[in-house]
């Protein structure tokens, strides 16, 4: 039994050696760890610049990778991205002999203690003036080289350039550069000397296309100081995605436009002519109103597509004046107004020609009876009516007929010749005659009732024949007057036809120049 507890308590002394030799190797290693970055930080001051001779200039390498574009506002003209910054640079404060610290080659700091170069963003905008996590680590090396890399969101001013909207290019320019310290005290340059950005872990944006980040250095003199500051300018070009805009504000702002070249085709007598134009002139304006919510208040440069929905209202606004004068022309009185001759010539002599519009022919009924004809109608009327007298007072014949042969040549009526035509009268009725009516007929034949007869008759037939020829004129006016009224609405088809071209020309013209200009971008 005592040899069973003397092994187990060899067993046991074995375990706890080794504990204790296991725990003290690790606790000899982990100091020397925490012991490196306890003697980094000891007595390092974060404000100091990181030199042991002031007169040693510190060299930022410095560059950014878009990841991002969170925001292009046109109207206030600001671009919200989303980068990640990288910089690298020399600390002489920070540099240890890898042999004292079992090797170590590189060692993670917190980045707010220890020096930072105060890059900044010159065209900043946020109110916070730039976002970046500062509590990253950096990675520091047994040399001294530092690498910190952090991400950050920036919004950075840019003016647009919204000429050719929406078939526009954005040059947007990021301005890095030392705020305190000039270029005889921190050099800035490009990262591993590249003239671009690194865009390899870029997300797309809906809206704009990143054609590419090239990066640039200047050194510039300020009024403030003498000395030179150098800065690092990445400029992010950018080209708008133009589906959007073009199938909700250039195409139907072009088919309201076509539907003015309809109004003019549409018939006067139809009554739909204004109100359609005018239809289409509110709706321009309204799309006029939602392009200008999107485009920057600037008075630099006017939008192509700002002076094409312009143009546009304008020609839809004039086409509404020229609709109602052509409505005027359609409708105008035939009473007081003619056709001026020189409009005449111009429009039917060479407009209608140019359009190949064919006039309608001329049909006017015109009866011109004149009053020499009167005068020989009365005169024979009179002779009949003598002669008539006569047969009935012989009783031979009943009252003859008059008949006057008549011919029209061009519109007038001539009369050729007279007829006094007698009708026998019956034996036997003729016979029943009394004396007393032969006396009565034969004391009456000197009376002046003859002449009384004749008068009467021409004054009827005079009468008649004023009645035909107030007619006649009445008729010739109504003829003239609806000549005039279709010479008026044919004159109207003509210059509506003619503006239908001139229109059809300048929105074709406008239309191509606007397509030509997108493409040229």
């Amino acid at each position: 039994m005592e040899l069973v507890k003397g092994s187990r308590n060899i067993h046991r002394l074995i375990i706890l050696l080794l504990c204790i030799y296991y725990c003290t190797g690790t606790l000899k290693k982990q100091p020397k760890r925490t012991l490196l970055g306890k003697d980094l930080l000891r007595d390092y001051d974060v404000f100091l610049r990181p030199v042991y001779n002031i007169t040693t200039v510190t060299t930022v390498e410095y560059g950014i990778a878009l990841t991002q574009i969170i925001n292009m506002d046109e109207r206030n003209q600001h671009l919200t991205v989303n980068v990640w910054l990288r910089q690298e640079w020399t600390d002489e404060f920070l540099s240890w002999n890898e042999t004292e610290y079992d090797g170590l080659k590189d060692i993670r700091l917190p980045a707010l203690s220890i020096w930072r170069p105060d890059i900044v963003l010159y065209n900043n905008v946020d109110k916070d003036f730039i976002h970046v996590k500062m509590d990253t680590l950096a990675i520091v090396e047994s040399s001294g080289l530092v690498f910190w890399m952090a991400p950050a969101v920036l919004k950075a001013s840019c003016k647009v350039e919204v000429l050719y909207f929406p078939f526009d290019k954005q040059y947007c320019q990021l301005k890095f550069g030392s705020w305190a310290y000039h270029g005889l005290q921190l050099d800035l340059v490009k990262r591993h000397n590249l003239s671009m950005a690194d865009i390899s872990p870029y997300m797309s944006n809906g809206e704009w296309d990143l054609v590419n980040v090239p990066v640039d250095r200047h050194v510039e003199f300020y009024e403030c100081c003498e000395w030179p500051f150098p800065d690092l300018r990445f400029t992010v070009i950018l080209r708008r995605r133009p589906l959007f805009y073009v199938f909700n504000l250039v195409l139907p702002n072009c088919l309201i436009a076509a539907l003015t070249l309809v109004g003019f085709y549409l018939p006067p007598d139809s009554g739909e002519k204004v109100t359609m134009v005018i239809t289409n002139l509110l709706t321009l304006i309204v799309f006029h109103q939602l392009l200008s919510e999107s485009l920057p208040p600037t008075s630099d440069k006017v939008p192509l597509i700002a002076l094409y929905f312009s143009f546009m209202i304008v020609l839809v606004s004039l086409s509404c004046f020229l609709t109602i004068w052509v409505l005027n022309l359609h409708f105008q009185d035939g009473y007081n107004h003619e056709v001026p001759e020189w409009t005449r010539k111009l429009v039917f002599g060479y407009l209608a020609k140019i359009l190949r519009i064919e006039r309608m022919e001329k049909t006017t009924r015109t009866v011109d009876i004149s009053l020499d004809s009167l005068q020989e109608i009365t005169q024979d009327i009179t002779s009949c009516a003598a002669s008539e007298t006569e047969t009935i007072l012989s009783n031979s014949h009943r009252p003859r007929n008059v008949s006057r042969y008549t011919r029209v040549e061009n519109g007038r009526i001539h009369y050729q010749s007279v007829r006094c035509v007698s009708t026998p009268i019956d034996s036997s009725r003729s016979y029943a005659r009394t004396e007393g009516s032969r006396q009565r007929h034969s004391n009456t034949e000197n009376s002046p009732r003859m002449p009384i007869v004749s008068k009467k008759a021409e004054a009827d037939i005079s009468e008649i024949l004023h009645l035909v020829k107030q007619f006649s004129r009445r008729m010739s006016r109504k003829d003239k007057r609806n000549h005039t009224l279709r010479e008026w609405k044919e004159l109207a088809h003509v210059v509506d036809r003619t503006l239908l071209v001139i229109f059809a020309i300048l929105f074709f013209t406008l239309t191509m120049t606007l397509i030509f200009s997108a493409m040229r971008v």
